[in-house]
């Protein structure tokens, strides 16, 4: 999930937190000081996704009640064992913070922060978007100038990425169109 933002009028000091959600055409009509939030999706589960993990429970349930009626007391100990730790994976996944970047279009340079927090300040001039796709289902945006690249929209699902790469070169264009 991606998310366009744009720095309000007249607050220089206002971070990406602060920035205003705008649509589409209004960040491209933007002169500067707009930004790209990209988030990972992560939607709860749903009625039917607990109905299937309630529905593998029970069968671990059952094939362990079963090898212990036979005499296999390992097994129920293996079922308990797997499913607690699809439980606590679930668990730690659904606690985690979602990966994030953030993109900024400044007026002559181009900030990224990665997932980690690490922030790279880029030329506007000479920065360039690559987009490289091995593979129908493989689409990988790749920013850099001379000697510098760095990934983005790792945290995106191919559509996000094939559209946000459109408003990428876009927005570089616009960059390097109003460079004196």
């Amino acid at each position: 999930m991606y998310e366009l933002l744009r720095r309000p009028e007249r607050r220089l000091w206002a971070t990406p937190a602060d920035w205003q959600a705008v649509d589409r055409k209004t960040f491209a009509e933007a002169d500067s000081h707009v930004a790209v939030r990209m988030e990972e999706n992560r939607a709860p589960f749903g009625p039917a996704e607990k109905r299937v993990i309630a529905l593998i429970a029970t069968i671990f349930a059952v094939i362990g009640l079963m090898a212990l009626a036979r005499g296999y007391w390992p097994v129920p100990l293996f079922c308990a064992a797997v499913f607690a730790a699809l439980t606590v994976a679930m668990r730690r996944h659904r606690n985690a913070t979602p990966a994030a970047e953030t993109l900024e279009f400044l007026s002559d340079r181009v900030r990224h922060r990665d997932r980690r927090g690490r922030a790279t300040d880029w030329d506007g001039a000479r920065l360039r978007l690559k987009e490289v796709e091995r593979s129908p289902a493989d689409l990988r945006l790749i920013l850099g100038e001379a000697g510098r690249t760095r990934e983005i929209g790792t945290c995106l699902s191919l559509e996000e990425r094939r559209e946000l790469a459109a408003i990428v070169s876009a927005t570089l264009n616009q960059t390097r169109r109003n460079l004196p």
